[in-house]
């Protein structure tokens, strides 16, 4: 957004810009602490305590209403003078914060608040890394160390290569400065690049890093290992790729065999995850890695068992095929008929006819 205030040269570009979207500035240092904290401790939930890290958003926000409400026509002066000089961001107040600071901190402010994050965060990733029970968590997820050190250092460029964007436009840096301000500007190019690319490549980094806790080693049945990550202080081992995606299994197979949920026709990831108590990106994993079959398709799966239950049982004499399949879970004729014969290779008519030719011949 900055670059297009300061250097797009398009009054429209600067009439739609300013300002409106700068509160997203606000949100870059909270977004990263709760993504690093969120990997490290497996949990994604935020808590009322987290609403504080808003609060220079929300200041912000109402500091400009009187902008927001501002005629376009006077909005495209405003912007004018600043596609005529940049330098004009500086002297005029373009929120009641400018009456209590200067604008020059306000805009350098902005970065140094992310800036601030980054070094929370990555303060964070140290002292998790010290604690040998959380270290033990890496041992078969070392990727992850990699890649945290990329986004930290990736942010860091971009969020640096900011603030000097900010010193340069109050011009009071040197050739060396300006020399040294457009090699951050390239490298932040290459930063981000880096972050959007990164996950198509190595897409186990959406998956944080899913961890067992000890007490559940031993689990025997699916009643001991629920829960997940509810105590803060628990202890976690390393091989999770064999202990605790199995568990999720056990779990996901438990609740399909005696709760049925495939029968609710509005049954879908998120909302299965909250059922088995399992998060979300543990079960995306799960199902791209272990099970290679999407949700949907193992959902279904399910209600064609169901579907072939209630046939074999002679519910078809007394009812269409399609309502079989709309007591199965699924949503229409159209949809039980495509997704019988995708599982079973042939349509819900002939799997009755087959039925029923059996059934004569003996």
């Amino acid at each position: 957004m900055q670059y297009v205030v300061l250097y797009s040269k398009s009054v429209l570009l600067v009439t739609l810009f300013n300002c409106h979207f700068t509160f997203i500035l606000y949100l870059t240092g909270p977004s990263i602490y709760w993504y690093i904290r969120s990997v490290l401790t497996d949990n994604h939930r935020l808590s009322r305590k987290d609403l504080w890290h808003l609060v220079p958003m929300v200041v912000y926000v109402i500091s400009v209403i009187p902008y927001f409400v501002l005629p376009l026509s006077e909005k495209q002066v405003l912007s004018q003078e600043i596609v005529n000089d940049p330098g004009f961001l500086s002297v005029h107040n373009f929120s009641l914060l400018g009456e209590l600071f200067t604008n020059q901190f306000l805009y350098v402010g902005r970065p140094l608040i992310a800036l601030g994050y980054i070094l929370w965060s990555i303060g964070m990733f140290i002292r998790f890394l010290k604690r040998k029970d959380d270290f033990l968590v890496f041992s078969h997820q070392k990727f992850m160390i990699k890649w945290l050190f990329v986004f930290f250092g990736s942010s860091f460029v971009l969020v640096a290569s900011h603030l000097f964007l900010m010193i340069n436009t109050w011009q009071i840096d040197s050739n060396e400065l300006f020399f040294t301000f457009n090699s951050l500007q390239l490298s932040s190019v290459l930063g981000l690049t880096i972050l959007l690319v990164s996950p198509f490549f190595f897409p186990e980094v959406l998956y944080g890093m899913p961890r067992l806790p000890v007490q559940l080693s031993g689990a025997g049945n699916v009643s001991e290992i629920g829960g997940l990550m509810e105590e803060e202080n628990a202890k976690y081992i390393p091989n999770f790729e064999a202990d605790y995606l199995n568990k999720i299994g056990i779990k996901i197979d438990h609740a399909m065999q005696n709760e049925q949920p495939y029968l609710q026709i509005d049954l879908n990831m998120a909302r299965f995850s909250v059922m088995v108590d399992v998060p979300f990106h543990h079960l995306s994993y799960y199902f791209r890695e272990v099970k290679m079959q999407s949700f949907n398709d193992f959902r279904n799966d399910w209600r064609i068992i169901h579907a072939k239950k209630l046939i074999l049982e002679g519910k078809a004499a007394g009812q269409t095929l399609e309502a079989i399949g709309l007591q199965s879970g699924f949503t229409s004729r159209i949809s039980f008929f495509l997704a019988f014969k995708k599982a079973e290779g042939i349509a819900p008519a002939e799997f009755l006819a087959k039925r029923s030719q059996d059934s004569s011949s003996n």
